[in-house]
């Protein structure tokens, strides 16, 4: 995914932090391989970028295939955290299920409502080219679920031909999902 230096070691593609948060990639060499190789991020083929979002680009950071800059310093992981955890509501713990969701070979991409927190697209499938599979929604476990927000979420997915899973996470940060499915009496 990376090119080598001269000494052999891996050179991390810099993705830039702009004033307005957005996160982008923008040597097209090297943003075209990691969007084929993971599909990561949305490319913009007119303007010759592609943008991430928080979660993937944490995730790449964590596994040092990039590095992050902003007005050309360098973000260290804890400060990324600290930025993104003060700008999005629940960061840490969506990016929990993000990561534990991409660990296991699945293309995650950011949902559709408040609710429905991510999209998942089925394995080695470009989310450019087919629909996901799946809607997330996220709960914790011991907290109560809301029936409305479940049953908007549930038919949201039923209307568009995806299955609902419900990700709880629980006090250790693992993620255990439980399959949605339409019971009529």
């Amino acid at each position: 995914m990376e090119e080598r230096n001269e000494k052999g070691t891996e050179e991390k593609i810099i993705v830039e932090l702009n004033d307005d948060f957005t996160l982008i990639i923008k040597d097209p060499k090297k943003w075209r391989s990691l969007f084929d190789k993971g599909y990561y991020g949305f490319p913009d083929e007119k303007k010759k970028i592609l943008r991430l979002s928080p979660y993937e680009a944490l995730l790449l950071l964590e596994r040092g295939k990039i590095e992050i800059v902003k007005d050309s310093e360098k973000i260290s992981l804890k400060e990324f955290i600290r930025i993104f955890t003060n700008r999005i509501k629940d960061f840490w713990e969506n990016y929990l299920v993000f990561s534990d969701i991409r660990r296991r070979g699945y293309v995650v991409k950011e949902g559709i409502s408040q609710e429905i927190i991510f999209s998942i697209y089925p394995r080695g499938e470009n989310p450019q080219e087919a629909p996901p599979k799946y809607y997330v929604i996220k709960v914790y476990e011991g907290t109560p679920l809301k029936l409305d927000a479940l049953r908007e979420s549930t038919k949201i997915s039923r209307v568009s031909k995806k299955t609902l899973l419900i990700a709880v996470l629980d006090r250790q940060g693992d993620v255990t999902y439980y399959k949605t499915s339409r019971l009529d009496f």
